[in-house]
């Protein structure tokens, strides 16, 4: 029998679903006694109310037929049922899941590949004093079942989506659960500093538990950083590097050291109005020439401007099931962003700077045409831009330590960005977290430009 849960791998784990060190504390991993450490208040989100939306990696366990608890038993008497036990949090509710295939039920192309199956299954919340509620009982196909519950956490009542994708039937069932948050934020010299932790399936958060740590620095026109990694992973802001040191156990605080790198250098590499762009070197990957500041410089005519525009091109066939396209990536085709900049400010240079180029953009929109806008590469080494086929599985941005042009123009990762500058290399516009249509940040540069 195979049962799909994630199975994300650790890295320096002290503790993943007991406690350790102090009783009150859950410790994740252990950074040098003189590392720079944030202490973080987190409360529950929306208590009670909707769901962080938040996949989480909860094991659906085999129940044998003669362990089922009696309360359970006789809602499943007179039929053959395979049961699984949906873990919740240590001394709350118990859900099990009973399914089976209606086989006495009459399907036109039952057994045919991509044939309907029919399942009837019941979804039951067992309570420590072993009264049952009956959360779903009835049939459904392949697709699953989908219901919302209630769990209690020691930050108070968080409202759990469960659901189960039938892919082959009862033997290879995908179980994923939907919970809360907890977050907070610590203020620190230079900005907020803000902790997201998923709550509301297990006691304790497993290895592969998302966490997002985002800043917003207090510098008027900075953008704000965000990164999101598995609990146990490193979280990178800028030059600075953050891991989840340990929480308390009721999640009413968090433990956030400070590997590497300063969240002030960070901030004080941000580009701003009024500076001089680095100096760089990259490759235009359609003509495949070397392009510096230099060379970008010498095509901005006197008393022009200069448009770098920092975002993924678009894939014809977005990756993944949702068919949408991933953060960082342009809404527009190359060409229209040209005409709407045209639009909003005449005579100016455009460069995309991208990660991402597909196939079908350089061999059939630039057949035979020598565009008047340039395409540069993101990455430092162009051999790590994605080159996109006609179908691609999926793709994903460039790594950190290849070295990139966002990093160069200290922007952030995954986001749209617009840098404008004129033709002495000066900057005149920044927008480091643009709308992927471009046209609002297109309107918004015209009219700062006409101050």
């Amino acid at each position: 029998m195979k049962l799909r849960c994630s199975a994300i791998a650790m890295l320096v784990l002290s503790a993943t679903a007991s406690l350790a060190g102090a009783a009150d504390r859950i410790v994740l991993q252990t950074a040098p006694a003189d590392t720079k450490r944030f202490e973080i208040p987190l409360r529950l989100e929306a208590a009670g109310q909707g769901r962080a939306g938040w996949p989480g990696d909860i094991p659906l366990v085999p129940v044998r037929k003669d362990s089922v608890p009696d309360p359970i038993q006789v809602l499943l008497a007179g039929k053959q049922w395979e049961v699984f036990l949906a873990t919740q949090p240590e001394g709350t509710n118990r859900i099990f899941l009973a399914s089976r295939e209606a086989v006495e039920i009459p399907i036109v192309n039952r057994k045919n590949w991509g044939g309907t199956r029919l399942f009837e299954s019941k979804l039951l919340r067992l309570g420590p004093s072993g009264d049952v509620m009956v959360l779903m009982d009835g049939y459904h196909d392949t697709n699953g079942i989908e219901v919302e519950d209630a769990v209690e956490t020691p930050l108070g009542t968080v409202r759990v989506r469960l659901e189960f994708h039938f892919i082959s039937g009862v033997e290879d069932i995908d179980y994923t659960v939907s919970m809360g948050t907890a977050s907070g934020s610590a203020l620190l010299e230079e900005g907020r500093l803000r902790l997201s932790i998923p709550v509301g399936g297990t006691t304790a958060p497993l290895p592969g538990t998302p966490v997002t740590l985002s800043f917003e620095p207090f510098m008027p026109g900075l953008p704000p950083r965000s990164a999101q990694a598995a609990i146990t992973e490193t979280l990178s802001l800028g030059n600075a590097r953050f891991a989840v040191e340990s929480i308390a156990a009721d999640y009413s605080s968090a433990s956030i050291a400070q590997l590497s790198g300063s969240l002030a250098e960070m901030v004080d590499s941000e580009l701003q109005r009024g500076e001089s762009i680095p100096a760089f070197a990259t490759v235009d990957l359609v003509t495949r020439n070397t392009q510096t500041r230099e060379s970008i410089l010498a095509q901005v005519p006197g008393g022009s401007h200069c448009v770098f525009v920092f975002g993924n091109l678009p894939s014809p066939d977005p990756p993944g099931w949702s068919g949408r396209q991933p953060p960082g990536t342009l809404e527009l085709p190359v060409q229209e962003v040209e005409r709407q900049l045209e639009i909003f400010l005449p005579g100016a240079k455009l460069a995309i700077v991208t990660g991402v180029l597909p196939l079908e953009f350089l061999y059939a929109d630039l057949r035979g045409v020598e565009p008047a806008f340039a395409i540069l590469s993101d990455p430092v080494d162009p051999l790590q831009v994605e080159f996109l086929p006609r179908s691609p599985v999926s793709y994903t941005t460039p790594q950190e330590t290849s070295g990139t042009l966002r990093q160069l123009f200290g922007l952030p990762e995954r986001e749209v960005a617009v840098v404008v500058f004129d033709s002495a290399g000066k900057v005149v516009f920044v927008d480091a977290t643009a709308r992927p249509e471009l046209v609002p940040t297109f309107a918004a540069m015209s009219e700062e430009l006409r101050k």
